[in-house]
């Protein structure tokens, strides 16, 4: 067994030597394992020591480089090190630069003053507004102390009158009670808090009343901050305009769409379309990424081209094809501008900026050395993308895409393109039709496979029918939606946008028809349970090898583990018997029907998260009344099956349930000393909520936290950073 062990590990060393100009590629996964150590860490490092240690280590590999530079293997691991020290130090200087203030407790009813920095109308929960430059006009020193520290505050406001709201750059008082971002809703989920102090955002708030305009009362000086803060805030008046042509002119759920596509505000779309086009596996078309950013640069690359093709003095003495790249990178850059530059499109534009330069330098376009690059860079400034789902999805679906073409159909694109021009016109528009109908099935398949472990990991569902949705749909979005989409803007300052606004209406009809009709489809919406993070981070391994190698043998076996995980999946499924939010809410599955139960029935993220993750999404329900496993009363609820559990909600329940109850959940108080020398197994306070976030305890009555320690990370509630005013 040993021998044949060893001549497998002879077979495949010798095929990864083989690969030698492909391991360059691997540098970027180990930047972003470097950036996963860092976030998993349990405690901040000192900063100087992280300088310290960085620095030292950096010496000791760059000794290893020049040491072993004759050793390919030796000096491989030494590059691989840096790279891993590259991804720390990153994760750590974004982390320090951030620097964002957030609040720790709700604050509240306060009147607060700001200017509003960008607003957002959505279709089913209001407006939503952020507004910077915040300061408490409630008389209190420790409010107005915290004010000066925060960064943004995003405020929703409900039951108004929108049409009447201020514009983006104005100045309000408004009535409003802050919350702070919410923390993981279970263990192993995602940590919203994290991102919103990546994002700038201090905490939420829900407004009393509508906003007051007052004087802005900011001096304006004559700096370059001023100019492009006022640019920005003149971009965002632009947005909301076109945003309000758009639904007025197209209306429905088509011309929600459109501003989404035009604008990058996605609010105005209703549930029912959304839903549909999740079901559909078409939600991409709405968020502006790779495929919108790489249409719009193409039609005006061919459109730039195919019209200096007709002016022969231009076309024999210039080089056309440089001059179409040029405007068509200008254009992907604009575009990204007027759609408020998300994270999802400026990954998109620096990737399709790359396949212009590309083209500039007479080089391929289509290569994984582009992705690679994208990569890297967007690692290394924006490392806190690693974690967010449009930055998986969209990569995992461009590197296999890149992988499977630029071993096909990109070797052979000269030989395909002289076949194709020696063809009567009746033989090249069968060809283009034939070519057109098979790309998009087998983009569609790909990218699907592609993305499809990451949607089932955040999302909780995945669509085998999404390949059907983006055959009909990808016609419509190419054909009748993109193209008149670039005519809109120049069209739009000549208030000549009517006739382009009816054509996006016409084909995002088809889209929205389609979709409709392909959700109702079986298989269209699969719920998946929340699984092992280690099974997510095999599959990603599996489509790195995958895509990153090209001898076959190679692939295969990633090919045999990606099965292997997925037949692994369902045993990994997460039921835990109680989950306890980092607020205080508290769910228990009942052994009649398997399903989690509440003490009352709440609404938002934390059901919302619940739901898809651990019940099947089913909505959770608050305990059944006459259920035989569980008594209620004003002092509490006990739940008597599968084990005994104890929600407390007044402290005298203490006296008698720390003696019978195997579980002791006490969301708001502290449990008494001597309830931890009685029977309890478990035992979930305010204390150890505050210490460890949002619990989950399983059948075994072990327990999952979701951060280990209080105050132990800079997005943590109680870091030495945040405000307990």
């Amino acid at each position: 067994m040993f021998s044949s062990l060893k001549r497998y590990k002879n077979q495949l060393t010798s095929l990864l030597l083989q690969e030698q100009d492909r391991w360059s590629y691997w540098l970027q996964v180990f930047v972003a394992l470097g950036i996963f150590f860092y976030f998993s860490l349990p405690t901040e490092p000192s900063l100087s020591m992280l300088i310290v240690y960085m620095s030292v280590m950096l010496v000791i590999v760059s000794t290893g480089v020049y040491f072993l530079r004759g050793a390919v293997v030796a000096r491989s691991i030494v590059t691989v090190c840096f790279a891993f020290l590259i991804g720390i130090g990153c994760a750590a200087f974004r982390t320090t630069y951030i620097h964002t203030i957030q609040i720790d407790k709700s604050l509240g009813p306060i009147l607060i003053e700001g200017v509003i920095e960008a607003r957002e109308d959505w279709a089913d929960a209001g407006s939503k507004i952020t507004l910077s430059d915040i300061n408490f006009v409630t008389h209190s020193p420790n409010l107005s102390r915290l004010g000066k520290k925060l960064s943004y505050v995003r405020v929703t406001l409900r039951g108004t009158d929108f049409s009447a709201l201020p514009k983006t750059g104005s100045r309000i008082q408004i009535f409003a009670s802050l919350l702070p971002p919410a923390e993981p809703t279970a263990p192993d989920q995602y940590n919203y808090r994290r991102q919103a102090f990546f994002d700038g955002i201090s905490a939420y708030a829900f407004a009393i009343g509508m906003p007051k305009i007052i004087p802005d009362k900011v001096e304006k000086t004559n700096t370059v901050l001023v100019y492009y803060h006022q640019f920005q805030l003149n971009l965002q008046q632009w947005r909301e305009r076109v945003s309000e042509r758009a639904i007025t002119v197209i209306g429905g759920a088509e011309g929600a769409i459109a501003a989404a596509l035009l604008t990058g505000e996605r609010g105005s779309i209703d549930a029912l379309t959304n839903n549909n086009l999740r079901a559909a596996g078409t939600a991409h078309i709405i968020s502006i990424s790779g495929m919108h950013i790489s249409m719009v640069g193409a039609f005006i690359f061919m459109f730039i081209r195919y019209t200096l093709a007709f002016f022969p003095s231009i076309a024999l003495q210039y080089s056309i094809k440089s001059i179409a790249a040029v405007g068509g990178l200008m254009t992907i850059v604009v575009y990204t501008m007027l759609v408020g530059s998300p994270v999802p499109a400026q990954r998109s534009a620096f990737m399709t900026g790359l396949v212009f330069v590309a083209i500039l330098l007479n080089r391929q376009a289509l290569t994984m050395r582009s992705v690679a690059l994208a990569a890297s860079l967007i690692l290394i400034i924006f490392p806190e993308n690693v974690f967010h789902p449009s930055f998986q999805l969209s990569f995992a679906a461009i590197t296999l895409l890149i992988s499977v073409y630029e071993k096909h159909a990109l070797q052979n694109y000269d030989t395909q393109q002289i076949a194709y021009n020696s063809q009567t016109w009746a033989g090249k528009a069968y060809t283009y039709l034939k070519n057109l109908i098979w790309g998009v099935f087998f983009t569609s398949f790909i990218a699907g496979m592609a993305t499809m472990p990451y949607a089932a990991w955040h999302f909780h569902r995945i669509q085998l029918t999404s390949i059907i949705g983006n055959f009909l749909a990808l016609p419509f979005v190419g054909i009748l939606v993109m193209p008149p989409l670039i005519l809109t803007y120049p069209a739009s300052f000549m208030g000549l946008d009517q006739f382009t606004l009816w054509i996006m209406g016409q084909g995002l009809k088809g889209v929205t028809h389609t979709a409709a009709w392909v959700a109702q489809l079986p298989g269209a919406n699969i719920f998946i349970p929340s699984f092992s993070k280690y099974i997510i981070i095999g599959l990603t391994f599996c489509g790195l090898w995958f895509a990153l190698w090209q001898n076959i043998r190679l692939k295969v076996i990633a090919v045999v583990l990606a099965f292997i995980l997925v037949a692994l999946m369902p045993l990994t499924f997460k039921r835990p018997l109680v989950l306890v939010s980092s607020e205080g809410k508290v769910a228990v599955r009942l052994p009649t029907d398997g399903l989690l139960y509440s003490l009352k029935n709440f609404r938002g993220m934390t059901a919302r998260d619940w739901s898809l993750s651990f019940n099947q999404a089913q909505p959770l329900s608050a305990f059944p009344k006459n259920s035989q496993a569980v008594r209620c009363d004003v002092l509490g609820c006990v739940v008597t099956q599968p084990v005994a559990i104890s929600i407390v909600k007044n402290p005298v329940a203490f006296l008698e349930d720390c003696k019978k109850a195997d579980i002791i959940i006490a969301p708001k108080d502290r449990v008494p000393d001597f309830c931890r020398t009685e029977k309890p197994s478990v035992i979930v306070d305010y204390e150890m909520l505050k210490q460890h976030g949002s619990i989950a305890i399983h059948s075994d009555l072990s327990i999952d936290v979701s951060r280990l320690s209080y105050a132990a990370r800079p997005w943590n509630s109680g870091y030495r950073y945040s405000t307990h005013e």
